[in-house]
């Protein structure tokens, strides 16, 4: 038996590459390790011919760079190679069985040759399924030891940037504090310990468990293929799943509870000829238990009908076989057994109560205890419906918040695309032709952008190190998102000689900094190699903090220099009218370049807005279950109104002989209701306050309750069920009461 997880210093996902260079073989316990970087928008092409077409080139989103020792760690299905010989020499690859079918039709395609980027060649060494249940994304996966011929000599042992997720798979029996203290020390060690801070403590080294790490909202400079689960999302479903249950529940304890004097003489009778109460209890609970396993069986076949909707409007996977494996299936028989216990058990014990005597005579009436049990129960679910529909109007709120809050830059009208080979050195050219089209105005060149700035470094501020966001972009980018400038300029990257010596920062990092005024101060960077930027430079100014993410993490530390060789991204703000042509004009200008790459984009409000699909799904899903559970209890509420209004039926027509109207019928009818509603709501108001603002505190930046959240949950609950109560009282109301008093 083994565990694995990943290694972090402090806040860091990511961490140099060169710790597992010089950690492995060093600590017993460590049976593997492997690294993983994440590398975006790679382009395939099959490399056996010469004639390299772009017909039949595929684009990865998420590819990543892996130790050989990857697939020791993480389970795959091999449809051809073998976990013992891949990924064990530079400029190799493994494919996911989508991509093999992608790029070559089949999937026996082991020791071909695929060509990346229309740059270099790498062999295939094997295909796997694809990845199913894992928090990694990838849709192929190429040696480690490539990014030496990718990025640069020695890229995969530096010791100073942080970009590279570290896994260790550990022997069975292992204890955390003692490897981390074996890490800590090994570390503090090496090279005269360079690597730590004076202050940096065994606590500085943190290592995650596998399991904790789809829902570990807190991942901060992660970089990418990692895939999140939203636990707040999870969280909210469970409970109202937990909800529409109780509320089903309650339906049925009313319902029988209110039918009691239905089934009264048939107690009498059986006490009578010699049943005990316990063989009565057992009686009802075998009922109760018999109807949910009939419920569990129509509700597992409209299951089957709804799992291919669920799956389209949820965007997962799910399939009913996963509740025919045996586990499940037993699972599913106690829940069934539960339930029907915990409905069953008031009722039954109701039942059996009932003196057989009084029964016979007559002399037994539904009773007062049972009465107010019932309106307990009915004021039990609307304070769940009133929850339900205060955190469905707060769950609308925060997602239009995170939408529509400002970001700190216009991303408007803006697409980006990544430079290929054959732009690099001619981007201004580039530059020009683009600009001689009037719909486009302004275009810049980065290394970054909003979403995608990923590059992390430990820079010295002020003696203190600390783990910042690096990118480098050109002088236009700062007007081409109309990022605010709060202090100094950077006029001096316009100046061939002034652009590697100065760096912009943002106020999140300034703050933490601690100057009265950065401008002007000298900074240094840790470690013997940047892309972007010489080992001093000084601030040349301080911009307005813009969020290099979704809101569901804070805006981190940020430090842009101006390295042209580095920059890789293009963005074009285009004016937004007569956008196809624009866009033509664009891809016309690629082309002529003959970079042997197919002209692809996206524009970043789009690529924004696909950050918050998770919350937008589950606005979705909440609404309709949210509905659903208000639906059931208003279905409970409809049937105890009629089995209600149906037991004063006389009284009804003796009120309407006596002269009273309809409308006070309806009134008194409806009364009791009405007072359980507003009772329930004040009761829901605190409640889902506390349960919201749990909620919402997961959220980095979230809103504050309204205060007419609850009003309008208010009027929303009364609303829906006096209509259903009024259905019932109405038509007793208005019916003949010679038909109530005939037989008196």
């Amino acid at each position: 038996s083994t565990d694995d997880g990943t290694m972090e210093f402090g806040d860091w996902c990511v961490i140099p590459p060169g710790y597992a260079h010089i950690l492995e073989g060093q600590i017993p316990e460590i049976q593997k390790l492997t690294r993983t970087l994440d590398v975006n928008n790679l382009m395939l092409q099959p490399a056996d011919t010469n004639n390299y077409s772009l017909d039949i080139s595929i684009g990865l989103k998420n590819t990543l760079a892996v130790d050989s020792g990857f697939f020791d760690i993480f389970d795959a299905e091999f449809i051809c190679g073998s976990s013992n010989t891949i990924l064990r020499e530079p400029l190799t690859i493994v494919l996911t069985e989508s991509t093999a079918l992608r790029l070559f039709g089949h999937t026996n395609v082991l020791n071909n040759t695929v060509r990346i980027n229309n740059t270099v060649n790498m062999r295939v060494d094997g295909v796997i399924q694809d990845l199913k249940n894992s928090h990694l994304i990838a849709e192929a996966f190429y040696s480690v030891a490539s990014n030496e011929v990718f990025f640069w000599e020695g890229s995969t042992t530096d010791l100073g940037s942080s970009n590279y997720l570290t896994y260790f798979l550990f022997n069975n029996g292992f204890n955390v504090d003692e490897i981390r203290t074996k890490l800590f020390n090994f570390i503090a060690s090496y090279q005269n310990g360079r690597l730590l801070d004076e202050d940096d403590t065994e606590e500085f080294i943190v290592l995650r468990p596998l399991k904790d790490i789809y829902f570990f909202k807190e991942a901060q400079y992660e970089g990418g293929g990692v895939l999140h689960g939203n636990k707040p999302v999870v969280n909210a479903f469970i409970v109202i799943a937990i909800f529409i249950l109780m509320i089903a529940s309650i339906n049925f304890i009313n319902l029988s509870t209110a039918r009691a004097m239905l089934r009264a003489k048939e107690v009498g009778v059986k006490k009578v000829v010699g049943s005990f109460r316990s063989h009565l209890i057992m009686q009802f609970l075998i009922e109760s238990t018999i109807i949910c396993f009939i419920s569990m069986i129509l509700a597992l076949t409209l299951l089957q009908i709804a799992i291919p909707e669920f799956n389209n409007l949820a965007l997962t996977s799910l399939s009913f076989n996963i509740l025919l494996k045996p586990l499940n299936i037993l699972i599913l028989l106690l829940v069934c057994i539960l339930i029907g216990i915990i409905s069953g058990l008031y009722p039954a014990l109701y039942l059996s109560y009932y003196n057989p005597i009084s029964v016979l005579k007559g002399e037994v009436s539904s009773g007062k205890k049972a009465g107010s049990f019932r309106k307990v129960l009915i004021s039990f679910q609307f304070i769940i419906a009133a929850i339900l529909i205060s955190g469905t109007f707060v769950v609308n709120q925060q997602i239009n918040h995170l939408k529509n809050k400002e970001l700190g830059f216009k991303k408007e009208h803006i697409l980006n695309f990544r430079l290929r080979d054959g732009f690099y050195t001619n981007r201004e050219d580039f530059k020009t032709k683009l600009l001689q089209n009037p719909n486009i105005l302004k275009v810049s060149f980065s290394h970054g952008i909003p979403g995608n700035t990923r590059n992390t470094n430990t820079f010295i501020w002020k003696d203190e190190y600390i783990q910042t966001r690096i990118s480098s972009v050109d002088a236009d980018f700062f007007d081409l998102y109309k990022i605010e400038i709060l202090d100094g300029n950077v006029d001096m990257w316009k100046l061939d000689s002034e652009r590697r010596k100065h760096v912009v920062i943002n106020e999140t990092l300034a703050k933490m900094i601690g100057w009265e005024d950065p401008i002007g101060q000298t900074v240094n960077r840790e470690g013997t190699y940047s892309n972007f930027m010489n080992p001093s430079f000084k601030v040349a100014a301080v911009i307005k903090d813009y969020h290099l993410e979704s809101l569901h993490t804070p805006v981190p530390p940020l430090a842009l220099c101006r390295d042209d060789d580095a920059h890789w991204l293009t963005s074009i703000k285009i004016s937004g009218t007569n956008v196809t042509e624009t866009l033509d004009h664009i891809e016309s200008t690629w082309d002529s370049y003959n970079s042997g790459f197919p002209f692809k984009y996206s524009f970043l409000d789009q690529d924004f807005d696909k950050m918050y699909k998770s919350e937008e799904r589950m606005q979705s899903i909440a609404m309709f279950f949210s509905l659903l559970a208000i639906f059931i209890a208003c279905l409970g509420l409809f049937g105890l109104s009629a089995f209600m209004t149906q037991r004063r039926f006389k009284e009804i027509g003796i009120r309407k002989v006596l002269g009273a109207s309809t409308n006070q019928i309806v009134h008194r009818l409806s009364r009791e209701f009405t007072i359980l509603i507003l009772i329930s709501n004040m009761i829901s108001i605190p409640v889902s306050y506390y349960v919201l603002n749990n909620w919402l505190q997961d959220y980095p930046y979230r809103i504050d309750i309204a205060w007419w959240v609850f009003p309008l949950g208010l009027i929303t609950t009364l609303f829906v069920a006096l209509i259903t109560v009024s259905f019932h009282s109405f038509k007793a109301a208005t019916s003949n009461p010679v038909d109530a008093l005939k037989y008196e």
